[in-house]
């Protein structure tokens, strides 16, 4: 039947192949969390460092929701201040290294930028858990709940050396980098 008609054409089935191009930019902006860092003794350092600054924050906060009535508001204040600055600020650097976004950054000395934060933030907790810890005993314990407001403080003060640690952990970094301290450009804020 196929072909019977007169003029009709009889063709062979073809097949077409296409051909695929990868975009390779886009593959590359892709990022895959890398958790690697977190194994590293500064990545340690800095999820310890976390977890210290948010327990103080914590039990301040505690502290406030027992206690109706204080007049130390400015020394808490600057506690707070003391507490969660670095805190968000770390959870970000720990969310900006998982995506390797430093590795992509080159031009900002990392460890020299988070060297200096640690020390700036370890010499505010200092001032802000000495405030804290000389407020504590201020009125009686059974009104004031001093062993919370005890229990801020003493966080404050191990975040502190978590956070010395992990400066140092960030100067044996920038040392073995070989970058000369007087050569650096660093963002300490973001």
């Amino acid at each position: 039947m196929e072909g019977d008609f007169e003029g009709e054409q009889k063709t062979a089935p073809t097949t077409t192949t296409t051909t695929t191009e990868i975009d390779t930019r886009r593959s590359e902006a892709i990022t895959v969390p890398d958790f690697t860092f977190v194994r590293t003794p500064t990545g340690i350092a800095m999820l310890v460092n976390v977890v210290l600054l948010l327990l103080s924050w914590v039990l301040l906060a505690a502290w406030q929701g027992q206690v109706s009535w204080h007049d130390i508001s400015g020394a808490t204040s600057f506690f707070y201040w003391c507490t969660l600055f670095p805190f968000f600020f770390l959870t970000v650097v720990i969310i900006l290294t998982i995506l390797a976004i430093p590795k992509k950054y080159t031009q900002i000395n990392w460890s020299f930028s988070l060297m200096i934060f640690c020390a700036i933030g370890a010499f505010f907790l200092l001032i802000g858990a000495s405030v804290l810890a000389s407020k504590a005993r201020k009125y009686d314990c059974s009104l004031w709940y001093c062993g919370t407001i005890s229990g801020a403080a003493a966080f404050g003060f191990f975040s502190m050396f978590g956070l010395i640690v992990e400066g140092l952990l960030h100067f044996r970094e920038f040392r073995a980098s070989g970058a000369d301290w007087r050569n650096v450009g660093f963002v300490v804020c973001c």
